[in-house]
């Protein structure tokens, strides 16, 4: 499940944020320190954010949450569906 599926899924923005977080590791030096930039001095973490009523954002974030602490636990070698899925979709 990429970022964007989990955003769909659970109605919250997902974000990757800190130190490790961009691709590309050379703009991420470039901005460090920079405004709006801050978050490349934390530790590598997930912001959610989710804007709705008070009862159905609470529903949302839980939702949110759980979905991500899955996909920060690794699947066993050889049962990564998600990472089956990439592959197969890079070879098409």
């Amino acid at each position: 499940m990429t970022a964007k599926q989990l955003e769909q899924e659970t109605g919250c923005k997902i974000m990757v944020r800190g130190k490790g977080s961009m691709r590309d590791k050379n703009k991420e030096d470039m901005n460090r320190g920079k405004p709006n930039w801050e978050h490349l001095n934390e530790e590598l973490h997930v912001l959610i954010q989710c804007e709705d009523t008070p009862n159905r954002i609470e529903v949302k974030m839980r939702r949110a949450i759980e979905e991500v602490n899955k996909l920060l636990v690794p699947a066993p070698e050889g049962e990564d569906e998600l990472k089956k899925k990439q592959l197969m979709e890079l070879a098409i």
